[in-house]
């Protein structure tokens, strides 16, 4: 009988037969398929309004990373990019 689960890895022992060993590495996947997509669902994107650049935010441990905004686009807290800045205006001079 394999005892394992998404916080403890199946790990091999000795005395596993072949098909234990092939369940607990199917497992393992499993569990790790599970676990990424449990943080894939905490981390927030958003644009910065200041720069334009996009990151990603993960709530658990507080990181933060640089991500290509047109790859997260559907997922962005804040889509619009923020407008055009506006030019100054022209002031002429006399000749």
């Amino acid at each position: 009988m394999l005892a394992c689960s998404i916080i403890a890895a199946c790990k091999p022992r000795d005395d596993m037969t072949a098909t234990e060993r092939q369940q607990a590495a199917e497992l393992n996947a499993s569990f790790a398929r599970e676990r990424g997509l449990a943080i894939a669902q905490e981390i927030e994107y958003f644009r910065d309004p200041r720069t334009n650049l996009c990151f990603a935010y993960l709530w658990r441990n507080t990181s933060i990373s640089l991500v290509d905004c047109a790859r997260v686009e559907k997922f962005l807290l804040n889509p619009e990019p923020p407008p055009a800045p506006a030019e100054a205006p022209q002031t002429k001079t006399a000749p």
